[in-house]
């Protein structure tokens, strides 16, 4: 006997599912969005001065602001209206024509200090009033105490023994509240000389270190050194680059991080010559940021990292705190320990 072959509910769906996906395409037509007015700043408690930078945004440029009034409100007074500074073009060896919004940003700069606690508003309004962006956030306070001790050593390191300077940093946390710190270790540098014109001259200026964190584990989010693994495995790690954390492994105790740089060389400036004396000061700013903050640079920190493949992972949304417009305004108090000065 022939028997003709069943089919099931499935198998008679599949066809029509089938036809289903290829005939009836989704279409992607992104909204248009309106210009947008863009404002970013990392404002710093006791800084003499305090820069906002102004952009416009369409779908896909950025663009020139020109005429626009900032103004900065503490404790809801307005205090100052930002002096909008001449804009710097970019060194003649990059492409500026694929760099508009870096040629053409607006900066203001404001000098009125800041204090923890303070709260703050920006307000940005360009010429015509059209358009508006505001962020408003309160100053965080330092840390209660900080204590530096350094030590030369040797690490492994890019597989090979290199020396190092052993920072030793001891923070004291507040038990009263969550804080979110950003650890900076700079050279202060001192060069004298005759410059320029001739005459004898003194400059200083600041040289931000790179900081080694992999066997910190509050700076690593308590995952292995990377000196424990090998080859690929170490792709897989987000590297910490600008050394943000938070107090939930010691809230209101004290802890010391252990973080190393390697040796770096001192030249004067170039048009410095006949040099006298050439100096440094290595300098520790532990910062207490934002929660907003800290979480805008975790961002920024997957962007930059290597092993992001933007088109095989989720999108990251890069956090915004500014009403009316989009950007991201931060605010950071600083602990500050000056060592001795070192000669080269």
């Amino acid at each position: 006997m022939n028997r003709k072959p069943r089919l099931t509910a499935a198998a008679l769906a599949a066809p029509l599912l089938l036809a289903a996906c290829i005939g009836n395409d989704i279409p992607y037509t992104p909204a248009h969005r309106p210009v947008q007015l863009i404002m970013n700043a990392l404002l710093e408690s006791g800084a003499a001065e305090n820069n906002v930078y102004l952009y416009l945004s369409d779908i896909d440029t950025i663009r020139a602001v020109n005429g626009a009034t900032v103004t900065l409100s503490v404790n809801g007074n307005v205090v100052e209206t930002g002096s909008e500074l001449p804009q710097v073009d970019l060194p003649d060896y990059l492409d500026q024509s694929s760099l508009p919004g870096l040629v053409r940003s607006a900066r203001y700069r404001f000098t009125t200090p800041l204090h923890p606690d303070d709260e703050v508003t920006l307000h940005a309004v360009t010429a015509r009033g059209e358009r508006h962006a505001t962020a408003s956030l309160t100053v965080p306070r330092p840390v209660e105490a900080l204590c530096v001790d350094t030590v030369q050593t040797t690490i492994l390191y890019n597989n090979a023994s290199r020396p190092v300077t052993q920072y030793n940093i001891t923070l004291t946390d507040n038990a009263l509240r969550s804080d979110y710190y950003r650890l900076e270790i700079l050279h202060e540098c001192t060069a004298c000389g005759k410059y320029g014109n001739g005459r004898d001259t003194v400059i200083t200026w600041q040289h931000i270190l790179p900081v080694i964190n992999f066997d910190e584990p509050v700076l690593s989010d308590g995952r292995l050194s990377i000196g424990d693994l090998e080859g690929d495995e170490v792709d897989l790690l987000a590297e910490n680059r600008y050394n943000i954390f938070t107090d939930n492994r010691f809230a209101g105790g004290s802890y010391t991080l252990k973080v190393y740089t390697a040796p770096a060389d001192l030249y004067p400036p170039a048009s410095m010559y006949d040099v006298t004396r050439l100096d440094r000061r290595p300098v520790v700013r532990l910062l207490t940021i934002t929660e907003a903050e800290y979480h805008y640079l975790k961002v920024l920190n997957l962007l930059a990292w290597d092993g992001f493949a933007s088109d095989l992972m989720e999108p990251l949304l890069i956090p915004s705190n500014v009403v009316g417009g989009t950007g991201f305004v931060g605010a950071s108090a600083a602990a500050t320990v000056v060592m001795e000065s070192a000669r080269p």
